[in-house]
């Protein structure tokens, strides 16, 4: 009867193995999902920082050009002090 007993009980059987194989599938989806949501958390930030940066180089300029603005680039008005 021992020899029945320690035969049966010899390696790994086939629905251990698919068992291991399914919790394994089912943590590397988990995984792979917590992976893809932080990316696309990553990207969105990064594109709102990007969209920020943007702006502020635009506005800088915008600022500059009205800064130098009439500054005897056009038509030279009656009341300019650089009459020719």
């Amino acid at each position: 009867m021992t020899f029945g007993l320690a035969k049966r009980c010899k390696g790994i059987s086939l629905v251990d193995l698919m068992v291991g194989l399914a919790i394994g599938l089912a943590a590397m989806l988990i995984i792979l999902k917590v992976a893809v949501l932080f990316e696309s958390r990553r990207r969105s930030s990064a594109g709102i920082a990007d969209a920020q940066l943007n702006a502020a180089s635009a506005t800088l300029m915008i600022a500059r050009e009205l800064r130098i603005a009439g500054q005897g680039l056009g038509p030279a008005s009656p009341y300019s002090p650089y009459k020719s």
